[in-house]
């Protein structure tokens, strides 16, 4: 497959939303169980920016905002906004300095942008076959078009003051506007607003997709069941594997670690087969994923 027919076929598995769901499931128990992952992912994602939110630093905020003020003053040529602005930011970042001394970094805004290709796994086996012999040729360009769509993940951007440095580094930006040399301070201050911390956490979807399938599995295994309730759960299992398997296709980890995922899992589907689960049969897969969940990345 060359390069326009893998990036056509990702273009289309995301435009028909082909399921992640084992294809031969009940359609309304595959709908329901979609509608329900979907569901759950929301109110993570919900969860995690409400307490991101809550985690800022307020006055940190606010001494960002007169630092960025400060440097338009100077702009303007009034160095008295100025220094009055600075005099203000000082004054929030030790408000927070004596109310948290072992905080190192100050979060002052966060974002979350979602990234989604549903795609299959032979295409992106393909796309990662290709692309290897594209890299070999020096091909970096095409390469890139194969693998930029092919990401499915939560990003999480954290920017943050470091306490550490940013309250010194504005006290020494006030002797030079006294001293009138309003171009090194505004150079200063430009350089002071660079220093923040910008930190990146990155949720592959499919392994939260999995958990939340793994979930759903728990509590159907909690009860007895028929047959036909049995294949139900047998094709979640299915299902969270498929996902994880997605997951290592895409990069977010390593085969190894998905191997284990697996073999988790499959430990859990004989145990359950056919009986009732164990208590606590599920805790060690649950905190596996969770522990693997995330990645972080900075950039400072």
């Amino acid at each position: 497959m060359n390069t326009k027919n893998i990036l056509t076929s990702i273009a289309l598995s995301g435009l028909l939303a082909v399921s992640t769901i084992n294809a031969t499931e009940n359609k309304t128990v595959q709908t329901e169980t979609q509608k329900t992952v979907q569901n759950n992912i929301n109110q993570k994602t919900q969860d995690i920016a409400k307490n991101k939110r809550d985690s800022l630093e307020n006055d940190a905020v606010i001494a960002l905002s007169k630092t960025a003020e400060a440097l338009k003053a100077l702009d303007d040529n009034d160095s008295d906004k100025a220094l009055s602005l600075l005099s203000d930011a000082i004054g929030k970042l030790e408000i927070v300095v004596t109310a948290k001394p072992d905080l190192s970094f100050a979060p002052v805004a966060v974002s979350m942008a979602a990234y989604d290709v549903i795609t299959d796994l032979p295409t992106i086996l393909e796309a990662q076959r290709v692309a290897t012999h594209l890299l070999v040729d020096g091909e970096f360009q095409k390469v890139r078009e194969i693998i930029e769509p092919i990401r499915s993940e939560m990003v999480v951007t954290t920017t943050s003051l470091p306490l550490a440095t940013y309250p010194d580094a504005i006290k020494d930006v006030v002797p030079l506007i006294k001293d009138k040399k309003n171009e090194k301070a505004k150079q200063a201050l430009q350089t002071v607003l660079s220093t923040v911390v910008v930190e990146k956490e990155v949720m592959p979807l499919p392994v939260m997709r999995a958990q939340m399938l793994l979930d759903i599995a728990e509590t159907k295994a909690q009860v007895k069941r028929n047959k036909v309730k049995q294949e139900e759960l047998d094709e979640l299992y299915g299902a969270a594997i498929y996902q994880l398997a997605l997951a290592e296709a895409m990069g977010y980890g390593d085969a190894q670690t998905y191997a284990l995922f697996a073999t988790e899992i499959e430990k859990i589907q004989k145990e359950t087969s056919n009986k009732k689960a164990n208590t606590g049969i599920f805790d060690k897969i649950k905190d596996m994923l969770t522990n693997f969940g995330t990645s972080n990345s900075s950039n400072k």
